[in-house]
């Protein structure tokens, strides 16, 4: 056993561990500190796993014992017993130490357990600045510009926290935060140059390589019935801004998740093994787009029908695309797509996908079967079908009633109650029992045009589902149910459904004074209308100058300034020389004031370093006898060493004794001999 872990269980056995003094006993400063790593790692709650706040919140609440209670401050094994563990339950839980999520989790486990290694002002600055690098952390999940406003007062909290750890006194906290505003506020402008100039890497500014009551949004599963009241969420997926000022009109449907597998309650994607070599052959205009995408997911929306596969995409059966890796980060992309188009090249494969079901009620059948005995065509199904859902009391509502045991046969015959998935369930199911394939598509449908910033933002409220038929000569095409029940559902949007469903009533056939109340949102309506065009702009401009401020777009703004980039390394050159040369001229200017270091104060230096890195921190205005002296009441195994180095050194300095230097030296060497 080595002799340090001995010596550890002995003075266990004997009584002797304790809790080694406090050089900062101030309960203000761990208290600011605690303040400050709390708020910077509330971020983190939606993104890790709970138990990290779990350990944080215990080891402070157990830091500030040992400052209030006198409670029993760990030692050194103790704390590596600690951290071993620590690391073990994030290898456990996140499969190693590797990637964003991993090395996000292992820097705040191990920035926790610093806190019961506050001892000296070195470990106070340490932790806290610990603090700022785990602010920096936050970026790697989110670049939202609410994020970054939140962030930027943690900074705030942070300078405070350090004036109060270096300067600690009777100033007042708020006399501390605005000393820190000033800071901040004087780093702004050198932050900008600094953001602007510095040579940008590729690729994002901040990436690593590396989630129901329900709520509006996209989902890759889908089970109509299985809830009964869907809450709108208002928080943007993606903003869309076409690259003319020709904008489509008409409702626009962005296709992203294709739903093949019907199990009798639950739609799944499924989607067949084989791709399907797809031609689109487009009838109208092309349209160009740019898309941001603010929800990560592995998913890609798509106006209608794109007309061809961009680089960097995969390519999936139903015309759709796909990332290669899972998406964690806001993207941008770029896509072609036409709304009046033809799709060559579906397979069998596809089609037979397209018919298959699950044990269906005889009465959903014998209804589907009619349509088939009385139609000539798969597209005369189809119209049958959509007079079905005119020609009687259906209705489009947000709260529907659950549904039981065969939710298709009671949603079609006894509720007729439900939202887009409702109808595009129900529809599916009749178009394959009556032998037309169907499959739902899920995306949104969604034209929020912002005119403060000349884009469309699409939200999760704008989630949809429909229905795609394969009908002879016309291939896959769109048929979305809804749009014969509750037509202002596609004209107006959710909002319209939402205002309706405020007022108790249900969007359907016979509302003919709907239209009417809908179009009357009110003059509080319009100015949140307003506000939140406004909030999005800022969004979208904060993006552009964040994220998106790749190396293209640093050079474009460095040609505006006509400033080249040979002239800019240049100076950049220039002024990298003129600091070193600065830093070199000062210190050599501090070392000619000073004087040169005599050969044995270097060692009495050395000694109190020695003495740091045990426990002993040597105060600013401490004597070498007074810093013998509480040296030798902390480590009193070594008191014969420190007490002869020290009235050596003293002898030399200060009384001029002939010891030779190397005499010293040796003495310095038996100080951490336990003799004791």
């Amino acid at each position: 056993m080595p002799e340090g872990v001995g010596m550890f269980f002995r003075k266990i056995g004997a009584g002797q561990v304790e809790a080694p003094a406090r050089k900062i006993a101030d309960r203000s400063s761990v208290a600011w500190l605690i303040l400050f790593l709390g708020y910077v790692l509330l971020p983190y709650g939606n993104e890790l796993p709970p138990y990290l706040l779990v350990v944080f919140l215990g080891v402070a609440v157990w830091r500030l014992l040992i400052n209030t209670r006198g409670w029993y401050q760990p030692g050194r094994y103790t704390r590596g017993l600690l951290a071993i563990l620590m690391l073990a339950i994030i290898v456990k839980f996140q499969g190693g130490v590797l990637g964003r999520d991993a090395g996000v989790s292992l820097l705040i486990g191990m920035m926790a357990l610093k806190l019961l290694e506050l001892d000296t002002l070195r470990d106070y600055i340490v932790t806290c600045l610990l603090g700022f690098i785990v602010i920096l952390g936050n970026f790697l999940f989110s670049q939202s510009l609410v994020l970054a406003i939140y962030l930027f007062v943690g900074v705030i909290i942070g300078f405070t926290c350090l004036n109060r750890i270096a300067f600690p006194g009777s100033v007042s906290a708020l006399k501390r935060i605005q000393t820190s505003i000033g800071l901040v506020t004087l780093a702004i402008p050198l932050m900008l140059v600094m953001y602007l100039l510095f040579p940008r890497l590729p690729g994002a500014l901040f990436a690593l390589p590396g989630s129901s009551g329900g709520t509006t949004g996209l989902s890759d599963t889908m089970s109509p019935g299985s809830i009964n009241q869907l809450a709108q969420s208002d928080q943007p997926v993606f903003y869309v801004n076409f690259e003319d000022s020709a904008r489509p009109m008409g409702a626009l449907y962005w296709r992203a998740i294709i739903l093949w597998q019907f199990d009798g309650r639950t739609w799944r994607e499924g989607a067949p093994a084989v791709r399907a070599n797809y031609q689109v052959d487009a009838l109208d205009r092309i349209y160009s787009y740019e898309i941001i995408q603010e929800k990560p997911g592995p998913w890609i929306a798509a106006l209608d029908m794109p007309t061809e596969k961009p680089r960097g995409m995969l390519l999936k059966p139903g015309m759709l695309f796909r990332w290669h890796e899972l998406n964690k980060q806001q993207r941008k992309y770029s896509l072609r797509s036409a709304l009046r188009y033809r799709v060559h090249g579906d397979s069998e494969i596809e089609r037979a996908a397209g018919l298959q079901l699950p044990a269906v009620s005889p009465k959903v059948r014998a209804l589907a079967n009619t349509w088939r005995e009385r139609s000539q065509s798969g597209e005369d199904i189809v119209k049958a079908a959509l007079q079905y859902f005119r020609q009687n009391e259906f209705f489009y509502t947000l709260s529907p009633p659950l549904l039981g045991g065969d939710p298709v046969e009671e949603f079609l015959f006894k509720q007729r109650r439900g939202f887009c998935e409702h109808y595009a369930s129900a529809f599916a199911i009749l178009m394959r029992a009556a032998g037309v394939p169907a499959r739902v598509v899920n995306g949104y449908l969604g034209d929020n045009f912002n005119p403060t910033g000349d884009f469309y933002t699409i939200r999760q409220s704008d989630a949809h589902a429909w229905t795609e038929v394969w009908l002879a000569g016309q291939g896959w095409i769109r048929v979305d149910p809804v749009e014969a029940v509750a037509p202002e559902r596609i004209e107006y949007g959710i909002d319209a459904i939402r205002r309706l469903q405020e007022q108790g009533l249900e969007a359907g056939r016979g509302l003919d004074f709907g239209l009417d109340m809908m179009a009357s949102s009110g003059l509080l309506d319009g100015l949140l209308r307003t506000l939140r065009h406004q909030w999005d702009a800022a969004n979208m401009g904060w993006y552009r100058w964040t994220a998106e401020f790749d190396q293209q777009k640093q050079r474009e703004f460095l040609q505006s300034l006509s400033v080249g980039w040979s002239k800019l390394l240049g100076a950049g050159i220039i002024m990298l020389a003129m600091l070193i040369l600065t830093i070199v001229l000062y210190r050599s200017m501090n070392r000619f004031r000073s004087g040169p270091v005599r050969p044995e104060t270097r060692l009495y230096i050395r000694f109190c370093k020695q003495c740091a890195k045990r426990g002993v921190q040597r105060r600013e205005n401490e004597g070498p006898m007074d810093f013998r002296n509480r040296v030798v009441r902390r480590l009193p195994m070594n008191a014969q060493g420190v007490d002869q180095f020290i009235q050596s050194y003293i002898g030399i300095h200060y009384g001029d004794q002939p010891i030779p230097t190397a005499q010293l030296r040796r003495k310095l060497k038996q100080v951490w001999t336990k003799t004791a």
